[in-house]
């Protein structure tokens, strides 16, 4: 309990945001983003959730011409790699349209255990024609192990 009689949490039982943007959407809808370090765990840590924060623009779905926007664990050196989750913008299995101010969740993430150091990366790869990702945030949500 704290001194003024409410019960507060264990640091490592809080949960903690991170956020990073992608400031600019896609000049062309063939347009990748090549792999960026979202965020750098300081402590040991667990993944908990990771959602897509969607602005004013929007996103057109479509099956054919798609994005796939993959969340990758590297280690502290850079070295070793492994899948944290993937989602796509495709209709049928994916987020769909993007609609303005509307979250999109990564589903099903794995390698979810961070130690101190390591990274979480995003790319954003392009199928078919591809389409334009427009600005977004990317929330990540973890505890402290």
């Amino acid at each position: 309990m704290g001194g003024d009689g409410e019960t507060r949490l264990a640091a490592k039982d809080r949960r903690r945001l991170v956020h990073w943007h992608k400031g600019l959407g896609d000049s062309a809808a063939a347009d990748a983003t090549s792999e960026r370090v979202v965020w750098k765990s300081i402590d040991a840590c667990t993944l908990v959730n990771v959602l897509i924060e969607v602005g004013a623009d929007l996103l057109t779905a479509n099956d054919t011409n798609y994005a796939d926007l993959v969340l990758t664990r590297w280690d502290a050196g850079g070295t070793g790699n492994v899948n944290v989750g993937s989602r796509s913008t495709k209709i049928v299995g994916g987020t769909g349209n993007w609609n303005a101010f509307r979250n999109e969740a990564f589903l099903a993430l794995s390698n979810t255990a961070f130690a101190n150091g390591q990274k979480l990366t995003l790319k954003i790869d392009k199928v078919g024609t591809g389409v334009i990702v427009p600005p977004f945030a990317l929330v990540v949500e973890h505890t402290v192990d």
